[in-house]
């Protein structure tokens, strides 16, 4: 079988670190592999060489406008699918979603859309108008939470479940509970809204002063985000370490893992968090993505979006209690079993299988 995966770039989110995994299974199960972006970026996630990578906008000039640009990867991605002949394209995110349908009209090409985000959030105002449309053109709509159905009502048939896979890596940690360093990782972004966290600290960090906040990720927002430490007068316990490369080893070393986020899909760093058994606290935040992986007061804790105060009550209340933060790690180990990436890509095998046999 041959098979597509469009995507914007193959670096630097949850997303195309999916997408490459996906691609990585399925070449080594014997299938032909064809990933397209729009342009290198750096720091790409490692993709196995069999796969026939292609940068579109390679054949795109200076000159052409957004109309332009997206015809012609329209175009390219359509010629490839008939030169090829590809079974099945796997489109990621919003933009690619869009390019894909509309490249596989007529085709013999099967199209499967996946959203990866809070539908609102990734098709705002009248494109999420548009994309309920142009869905109606596609074979099979792969979404992550019960709530990103909800978003796209009249086309429940079309659409599956699969969230997001967690790196085997995650599930050999062994954490020090005994650590005094509360942990959390995501791009340094609105959406990510780790100015709550830091906030929620300073409110509790006086009773636990041996206690680090310890923020993974880069983005626009650092110099802000260190302003506010400041401001708090919590910088010297609040460490901005950016980006790093060995995110299990991180976990090993905490007490607790915070997703301060004001909206997410399947949140891939509160997944793997819980699968290295580190007690979790998320935001209950739309698309509902925390409260399908977070039984509140088992295997984890959830608090209502954008507040300071029960965040703070949250990392109290696991910071000091140490025999149930014991209990909710085992639980939390425990409860992801189900997302190891075998089982997560076996889904998406069922998922193409269904849609190219159909």
């Amino acid at each position: 079988m041959k098979i597509g995966f469009h995507i914007v770039q193959l670096g630097g989110g949850g997303a195309e670190r999916v997408l490459v995994l996906l691609a990585n299974y399925f070449s080594a199960k014997g299938h032909k592999v064809y990933v397209i972006a729009n342009k290198a970026c750096a720091d790409e996630y490692c993709i196995d060489s069999s796969i026939d990578k292609r940068y579109i906008d390679d054949e795109l000039i200076a000159e052409d406008g957004p109309i332009i640009r997206n015809a012609k990867r329209i175009k390219f991605i359509r010629d490839l699918c008939r030169l090829e002949d590809i079974d099945c394209m796997i489109s990621f995110m919003a933009e690619p979603n869009i390019r894909s349908i509309i490249a596989c009209l007529g085709l013999r090409t099967k199209n499967i859309v996946s959203v990866r985000n809070e539908p609102a959030r990734e098709y705002p105002g009248i494109k999420l108008t548009v994309a309920r449309a142009l869905f109606r053109l596609a074979d099979c709509i792969v979404l992550q939470t019960t709530q990103a159905v909800e978003a796209f009502k009249g086309l429940e048939k079309r659409a599956t479940i699969i969230p997001n896979p967690v790196d085997e890596s995650f599930y050999c940690v062994r954490a020090d509970l005994d650590s005094a360093r509360i942990v959390t990782a995501g791009r340094l972004e609105a959406q990510k809204n780790q100015e709550l966290l830091i906030r929620a600290f300073a409110k509790i960090c006086d009773e636990f002063p041996e206690t680090t906040l310890d923020i993974f990720g880069t983005g626009a927002l650092l110099e802000h985000l260190q302003r506010v430490a400041v401001e708090c007068g919590v910088a010297p316990q609040v460490v901005f370490h950016g980006r790093t490369k060995n995110m299990p080893l991180e976990l090993s070393n905490a007490a607790v893992f915070v997703l301060s986020s004001d909206y997410e899909g399947m949140p891939n760093a509160l997944m793997e968090a819980m699968a290295a058994g580190i007690p979790s606290i998320s935001t209950d935040c739309p698309c509902g993505g925390p409260a399908d992986l977070i039984q509140n007061g088992q295997n984890g804790l959830l608090v209502p979006p954008n507040n300071a105060e029960a965040m703070a009550s949250a990392l109290e209340d696991l910071l000091r209690d140490k025999s149930r933060s014991g209990r909710m790690a085992y639980e939390s180990r425990r409860s992801m079993e189900r997302y190891r990436v075998s089982n997560i890509c076996e889904r998406w095998q069922t998922a193409v299988m269904d849609v190219v046999l159909r």
